[in-house]
């Protein structure tokens, strides 16, 4: 979502600057970019930050999640992913209700 987010509002301004170079402001086609330039902004503004956020996080987490799995040849252990698993689902269990 952030991504299309960020695109959209991408395109949306650039529409804006195109109507300026096109010298097209006060037509109907210049109203609307100003709309689009209006959505847009808050779109790129406000998508960037969040992905950024999101792909550190998912970064940081398989860093500290590698060593764990790392050797793991067979599923001896593998009671340790149910209960995160357990915990997870009643945590947002008591979050929802």
């Amino acid at each position: 979502m952030a991504v299309m987010m960020g695109n959209a509002g991408g395109a949306w301004d650039n529409s804006k600057k195109l109507c300026e170079k096109l010298k097209i402001k006060k037509t109907d086609q210049g109203k609307a970019c100003v709309v689009g330039d209006t959505v847009g902004d808050p779109f790129k503004d406000t998508s960037g930050p969040s992905l950024d956020i999101l792909l550190k996080l998912m970064a940081m987490v398989s860093l500290l999640i590698a060593p764990l799995i790392d050797g793991q040849e067979d599923w001896e252990t593998w009671y340790f992913g149910l209960i995160v698993l357990v915990i997870c689902i009643i945590a947002t269990l008591v979050l929802i209700y």
